[in-house]
């Protein structure tokens, strides 16, 4: 496949999955063993509802640098029930404890939210199931994404 993102084949509810090369990055992908360290959920060709490192849930500007997969739900997401959810989650912090807690004990946070975690509640309020539904959204890695088979893959770096 194409180095370059098909940005004008992203659609709302994509879900884009990012292979990042900074300080931060390392750390999570050494933590999840995958090269994928973020992932955030596309709400059109220029927005992006995500919760970034240092910055916490928001509505940003899609980002294209360091885009490794789009991958795209197999059935039509609720778009009005993960702006809803997205809206009532704005300004909460980036969960970096939360990020840290995979397959360890500790109390989910419910003030914060790290990325795949956000990602996979904001899916599940579009009536998307990504995984089972029993799985802690608490306790998903960005790289997890990958190995549903609920997501299709649109495009991936090569």
């Amino acid at each position: 496949m194409s180095d370059t993102p098909p940005v004008a084949a992203i659609l709302p509810g994509d879900v884009l999955l990012y292979a990042g090369t900074g300080a931060n990055d390392w750390v999570i992908s050494i933590k999840t063993w995958s090269k994928v360290t973020h992932c955030e959920l596309a709400l059109s060709t220029t927005e992006s509802a995500a919760s970034r490192p240092g910055l916490g849930v928001h509505t940003y500007p899609l980002r294209v640098d360091d885009l490794a997969h789009i991958l795209r739900p197999n059935k039509t997401l609720d778009m009005v029930g993960v702006k809803t959810f997205h809206q009532q989650c704005l300004g909460q912090a980036y969960d970096w404890w939360g990020l840290m807690r995979f397959y360890t004990l500790g109390e989910q946070s419910l003030d914060k939210q790290f990325c795949s975690e956000y990602l996979t509640r904001l899916l599940r309020h579009g009536g998307f199931e990504p995984f089972q539904a029993e799985d802690d959204a608490d306790l998903v890695a960005p790289g997890t994404f990958l190995y549903s088979s609920c997501l299709l893959r649109v495009w991936s770096q090569s």
